[in-house]
C-alpha cells in the first residue's frame, strides 16, 4: 500500500479541496459512502479523530474563505523537511512581491497547490492559517502600506 500523502480535506485525491470533498464526507457520515484509511485521515480536518459533519462544514467554510476550517488545505502528513528563506517569498526569488500574493490568492481559490514550505512562508501573520488575509498583507507590503505591519512577519527569516 502506498504511503498516504496529499492535502487535508482532499478526500477524492484530485489535488483540490472543494465542495465535492465536503459532499463525500456528508455521504460518509450518512452511511452511503465508505472511505479507505487514507481518506479517513485526510477527512478529519478538525483533528478530533472522528470524521463527521463538522469536518464537512470546515471544508465548506474553506471553499468560500470562511473560518473555522482546521487543517483543511494543509499538507498531509505534516511536513518534516526544513524550510528556509523568508516569510512571504513563495516563489523563492528572494523578494516578496505581488506574485507571492497571487500565489496565495490562487491557493485560497483552489487553483494552486502549495508545498509544505510554501504554506509555512505564506502564513505571514503567523495565525496558523493561510488565507486571504495573508495575501492582503503581502499586497499592502508591496505598495508600501505598512498599516498592518505589527501583524506580519514579511521578509523575516523562516523559523
Amino acid at each position: 500500500m502506498p504511503p498516504c500523502t496529499g492535502i487535508y480535506g482532499d478526500v477524492n485525491g484530485d489535488g483540490i479541496v472543494n465542495a465535492t470533498d465536503a459532499w463525500m464526507i456528508a455521504q460518509y457520515v450518512a452511511g452511503t459512502r465508505t472511505f479507505d484509511a487514507c481518506q479517513l485521515k485526510k477527512a478529519d480536518v478538525n483533528g478530533d479523530g472522528i470524521v463527521d459533519a463538522v469536518d464537512a462544514q470546515f471544508i465548506a467554510n474553506f471553499t468560500v474563505g470562511n473560518t473555522p476550517y482546521g487543517k483543511t488545505g494543509q499538507p498531509y502528513p505534516a511536513p518534516s523537511a526544513e524550510c528556509t528563506g523568508i516569510y512571504g517569498d513563495l516563489n523563492n526569488d528572494g523578494i516578496v512581491d505581488i506574485t507571492d500574493a497571487v500565489f496565495i490568492a490562487q491557493y485560497v481559490a483552489g487553483t494552486r497547490t502549495l508545498d509544505a514550505c510554501q504554506l509555512k512562508k505564506a502564513d505571514v501573520n503567523g495565525d496558523g492559517i493561510v488565507n486571504g488575509v495573508d495575501a492582503l498583507f503581502i499586497a499592502q507590503y508591496t505598495v508600501g502600506d505598512y498599516t498592518n505591519a505589527p501583524n506580519w512577519r514579511i521578509g523575516q527569516p523562516v523559523t
